[in-house]
Formats: structure tokens, sequence, C-alpha cells
């Protein structure tokens, strides 16, 4: 194939079991010597049938540090050049498994901001791509009357590719149970918050006082039970800033001159 077309990506893997150290570094070991640019793998959170969306939120966690260990091990074998992909993830294997239809919901969209959270620590992974099934059911996007729109975990990645897929990463120490990612470009300060509590109060206090932003007015971003929900708002600098947090949500802060991203909020 390199001969036919010099230009073309080999990738190797599709690997199931992203845990089996063993069985990987076999595989990895036997394509060292091979003309091989990436390695693919899929990790979901759960087979079972229905899910606690608390347990599965900790799944989230795991799978996306699991890129690190996969990482070291292609170095290990000599692909330091090779990219890294994870090529199927979501809460459940497939569809039917889905029996509370949580992707569709602001569920699936806290469960892959925390993938991609975790991910994000790291540079270690090239590429992440939720699985989505195309039924209307499950999948990241509503589709009516021939018009497909987007669900909640469809504008967490459209928020995450406009303004986190490039920059310089700030760290942000957070509280348990609040998870964050944050970006700096030279027009814009962008901040992720996950607040993955799921118990019965409905809104988690989170002290900003250590974050230190470029302008007053932001754009807040909501996902959370209720839908989707953008909002202008203002950032006092002279006072300690508290935001109240839904549980059960991730919020966007967005600090910037750009234009904000068509937002349907009939899409939930």
């Amino acid at each position: 194939m390199r001969r036919a077309n010099p230009a073309i990506r080999i990738v190797v893997g599709a690997w199931t079991h992203p845990y089996d150290k063993r069985d990987i570094q076999a595989f990895l070991e036997a394509s060292k010597t091979s003309d091989i640019q990436a390695f693919s793998y899929h990790q979901y959170g759960t087979h079972q049938p229905s899910g606690d969306p608390f347990k599965l939120y900790k799944t989230a966690k795991i799978i996306g540090q699991r890129p690190k260990a996969i990482r070291q091990w292609m170095n290990q074998k000599g692909l330091h050049d090779a990219e890294l992909f994870l090529g199927e993830t979501h809460m459940f294997t497939t569809w039917d498994r889905d029996k509370q239809r949580l992707m569709r919901t602001h569920h699936g969209a806290v469960f892959l901001a925390l993938v991609f959270q975790q991910a994000a620590q790291h540079n270690d992974i090239d590429g992440i791509f939720p699985w989505n099934d195309a039924d209307n059911t499950y999948g990241l996007f509503n589709h009516k009357d021939g018009v497909y729109s987007l669900r909640s975990a469809g504008y967490v990645l459209k928020l995450l590719r406009q303004y986190f897929s490039h920059g310089q990463r700030i760290r942000v120490s957070t509280p348990r149970g609040i998870d964050a990612f944050a970006v700096r470009t030279p027009s814009s300060h962008s901040l992720m918050i996950i607040n993955s509590h799921t118990y019965p109060s409905k809104i988690t206090r989170l002290d900003m006082k250590g974050w230190q932003s470029p302008q007053q007015n932001y754009q807040l971003y909501t996902i959370d039970s209720d839908g989707i929900r953008v909002s202008q708002q203002t950032w006092d600098q002279q006072q300690s800033q508290t935001l109240h947090l839904p549980n059960d949500s991730v919020s966007f802060l967005i600090f910037s001159g750009e234009n904000s991203p068509n937002i349907d909020e009939r899409s939930t």
C-alpha cells in the first residue's frame, strides 16, 4: 500500500482489551519492524445492560487515563513516532445495553467530558472517537424531519473542538468530585468544569478565587438535566468569585472575543 500511495496511513489494532498488557505488548513486539503509523484500540464504560451514572463516571476517568500506559508500551517497542487512537468509546458497548438511554442525555455528556479531560492531562494520545449510534435513539445527534441537531454529548465535542483543541494547557486544581480542563490562546481563556456529583442536593458551590480571568465578560455554557443553556456573565475581579454549578453537569466558561458556536436549545 505504501508503494502505491506514500501518503497512506497504516493503522493497526482496533484492540478491544486495552487493559491486556501482555497481549498488546506481544502485538507491538511483532509490529515494531512493520511500517505502521498508528495503533488504535476500543474501550467502553460497561457491557452491563444498565448502569449507575456515578460508577460510569469513575470508569470514564479510567478510560481517559489508559492512553498513558499504552503509549509507554509503544515507546518501549520503538514506536515513538506512531500515533495512538482511541477508536471507539462511550458508556456502553452497544446501543441495546443502554436500557435507560443515558448516552443521549447529559449523562453521556458528563461521561465523554471526563474521558477527554483525563486524556488531555498528558500528551499521550492523538485522537479520541466516541461511538455514535445513528438510529436517532442513542446517538450524539438528534434527527427530526430531515434535520440533524446535536444532543448534549455532541455539544461537548463541539465546544472542545472549538475552544480546547489548541493552545497552552493551564493547570487547574479542583476539589473532590470536580474536574477541570483549561486552555489559553493569544485571544482567549477557556475553562471546562465537570461536576460529577450525583447526590440529592442540586448545586455545588465552587470558589474560583485562584482563577485569573483575562477579561470581565464571559460566556457560560451549561449542560445538565435541563438541557443546554448559554448565558452572558460578568466576572468580578475585585471580589472572590463563586460559581454555583448544577450537579451532574458540564460547564464551559469562555473568555473570548470570538463568536460563540450556534446553540440549538431545542435539541435535548
